[in-house]
This record gives structure tokens, sequence and C-alpha cells, in this order.
């Protein structure tokens, strides 16, 4: 099976059903992340390393690419976007955000949202492909970080 192919397969893993579709988060980020919620159309997902503010976002559309949402889709999708840096941006420590949608790895759209300082464990380097500390979120943090994504959301609505 050539590479277009698996990438194709595997699009089956987060869509499926019979008559209608049932998104699913793909399984690489289900494992790698906690789910906090939603902001609009978009799942607002929290990586389980707790050495920076990580944040994913997985709108639930088929789309791979950003560009290929309908206008009004990439709208709420970077209204989302920005609603989630500021939020990161206003974490302990943060002095930069990090916002990209790369897909390499898993093909489903999302869109990784990373406060980022000069303190961390990769700085001034990418995270992705990184050795990750093995910190990890209590569940007091957790619960805090859902009832702060939470009252974003509400607060656009």
């Amino acid at each position: 099976m050539n590479e277009e192919s698996k990438l194709r397969a595997s699009s089956s893993e987060f869509f499926c059903g019979e008559g209608e579709d049932v998104f699913q988060i793909h399984r690489q980020l289900e494992a790698d992340t906690i789910n906090l919620g939603h902001i609009g159309f978009s799942h607002v997902l929290l990586h389980r390393c707790a050495a920076i503010p990580w944040f994913i976002l997985v709108p639930e559309v088929e789309e791979r690419d950003i560009f290929e949402l309908p206008l009004t889709s990439r709208g709420e999708l970077r209204a989302t976007m920005d609603t989630v840096s500021k939020f990161v941006c206003s974490q302990p420590g943060v002095m930069k955000v990090n916002v990209a949608a790369i897909g390499n790895m898993v093909p489903q759209l999302h869109v990784h949202i990373i406060g980022r300082s000069a303190e961390d464990f990769c700085w001034p380097g990418v995270v992705w492909g990184s050795d990750l500390p093995e910190s990890r979120y209590s569940t007091q943090e957790i619960a805090a970080f859902r009832q702060q994504i939470e009252a974003l959301a509400e607060a656009r609505d």
C-alpha cells in the first residue's frame, strides 16, 4: 500500500457510521491527550505532558487542512484558535505562543497551541519529536482546565 492509500484508509478511522457520520478523534490524539470539552465546533484537548501548556483543537470536520474548510468554518476555527491562544498566553511563565496545524503523523485536522518560554525543556526548538518529560497533570489541574475551557466556551456563545 502506498503512502497516499495509507493516508486515505486512515481517514475512515475517525469517520464511520451507517447513513450518518459519527465523529471520532484520531486514536493517536486520544492516547496523547485529555479531552477538556468544546469551544464552537472544536474539541479542546490538553496534551498529557504537563511540562508546557499544550492544547490541541480538533474541529469536527472531514477536511484535513484549514484551507479546505468553507470560509465560515475557517473563521470559526480561527476565532477558537485566538480564544485558546489568549488563554495559553495567560498561563504562568508563557512568553510566546506557537500555533501549528501540521498533520504529518495524524491525518485528522488538528491545531496545536503551545505556550513556550526560554525555560521549557526544548527551547528554542520545536516540541514535535522531542523527548517529552514524564510530567503529568493532577486530577485537580485537569478539573480546573475543564472549568476554564467551559467558561471560555460560554463567553463565546
